[in-house]
């Protein structure tokens, strides 16, 4: 089953979303308590344009596994492909109540807020994906695309700089200090100067964007 794992994911980073599919597949027959080879099959499939044939495979896959976040969001995808966003909801919330740091299922709650039409509710989402990562390009693309300002990324920490190698010498090593007990004592120790961790700032940050407010339960929806 692994091996057949390998080749799907090789065959899926070159295109080959037919031959990926067959390989995991076989990955399934070979293993079937493997979740990831059906997820991945779902993923192919959701490619290939066969919404309904992914969902099926997410559903086995949440069937084996019930705390695969992935597989939670990917039968929420195989909804949306099908146009039923407001199901779609459903599945996302419960992969982000096991994963509450997977930035692709904020991004997918937010297109879905977008389709029905819930833009406020669409524009925190795509804050709380930023908040998560900020490097995220969609997330900052998701914004402008709501007319939305893209807030300033956190300064990277100082960084150490990096050690200088000594020249090389053929020079003899220097000589080896005294014994302790030939030092003279010096008096108490001082104190080491405390020096403030750029922790704070960082911190403060994050505070600010993600002090949004909670998302708002919608009992009606199905």
């Amino acid at each position: 089953a692994t091996l057949q794992l390998d080749i799907g994911n090789a065959l899926r980073d070159q295109g080959n979303m037919e031959g990926a599919l067959a390989a995991y597949e076989a990955a399934t027959e070979a293993d079937l308590d493997d979740e990831s080879s059906r997820a991945l099959a779902g993923l192919c499939q959701l490619q290939l344009g066969d919404a309904r044939a992914a969902e099926r495979s997410f559903d086995s896959a949440i069937g084996i596994a019930p705390h695969y976040a992935l597989a939670w969001l990917g039968k929420a995808r195989a909804l949306m492909a099908k146009d039923k966003d407001k199901k779609a909801v459903r599945y996302i919330r419960e992969a982000l109540r096991i994963d509450p740091h997977l930035t692709e299922a904020r991004l997918s709650l937010a297109e879905a807020y977008l389709t029905l039409g819930m833009g406020s509710e669409a524009d925190g989402e795509v804050r709380r994906a930023y908040a998560l990562d900020p490097n995220a390009g969609e997330a900052a693309a998701m914004l402008a695309r709501l007319g939305a300002k893209v807030p300033e990324a956190p300064e990277a920490l100082p960084g150490k700089e990096p050690e200088e190698h000594a020249p090389l010498t053929t020079e003899p090593p220097p000589p080896a200090p005294p014994p302790e007990d030939t030092v003279e004592d010096e008096g108490p120790e001082k104190d080491m100067e405390e020096v403030p961790s750029p922790g704070p700032s960082l911190g403060k940050w994050f505070e600010e964007h993600r002090e949004l407010p909670p998302l708002k339960k919608d009992d009606e929806r199905e």
